[in-house]
């Protein structure tokens, strides 16, 4: 509640922030806006005069400063958003995967997928298809949750993660 009345309020804030890698860093920033996209909040924020986005949950710490956040008196807010997110999706190194699917697991699969390349109906009923992730993890996690739901056939380094992982599991509670 706090981030939405500086927002609203205009007050420079300081923050404790952890990015994707997991680094921490103190921030001071100038609430532009906040956005709820793909089940996150996210605010969007000058710092040093270049606008930024910032996941919520990855603020650990904010404090607010005693001065006016310096920003522009109208922001097309949704299209700001939208042009850090395209910014963002293009740095990402997508990741292409082969794999069979259960008709079971293709609902929650196919809504993960940035793309589908071919999808066909396999000899056996099960899918064969060839879907695009925006990377490596997100292409390992979609597919982990489907757990034997889905085969990867391609490539073997995500199909060896995988069977690494099922197999901890395995080991975890036998």
């Amino acid at each position: 509640m706090e981030l939405q009345r500086v927002v609203i309020d205009g007050v420079r804030i300081r923050i404790t922030y952890r990015d994707r890698s997991g680094s921490v860093n103190d921030r001071i920033l100038d609430p532009i806006g906040l956005v709820y996209a793909g089940d996150h909040w996210y605010l969007l924020a000058g710092r040093d005069g270049t606008e930024r986005v910032y996941r919520v949950s990855r603020i650990d710490e904010l404090t607010v400063l005693d001065e006016q956040a310096h920003r522009a008196s109208t922001v097309d807010l949704e299209a700001a958003f939208t042009a850090h997110w395209k910014s963002f999706r293009a740095s990402l190194v997508e990741t292409e995967i082969t794999c069979t699917v259960e008709e079971s697991a293709w609902l929650s699969l196919s809504k993960n997928v940035v793309r589908v390349i071919d999808e066909r109906i396999h000899h056996d009923g099960k899918r064969l298809v060839v879907i695009v992730f925006s990377g490596h993890n997100h292409a390992l996690g979609a597919l982990w949750n489907c757990g034997p739901g889905v085969e990867v056939l391609q490539p073997t380094a995500i199909r060896e993660e995988l069977a690494a992982r099922a197999f901890e599991t395995y080991e975890l509670y036998r």
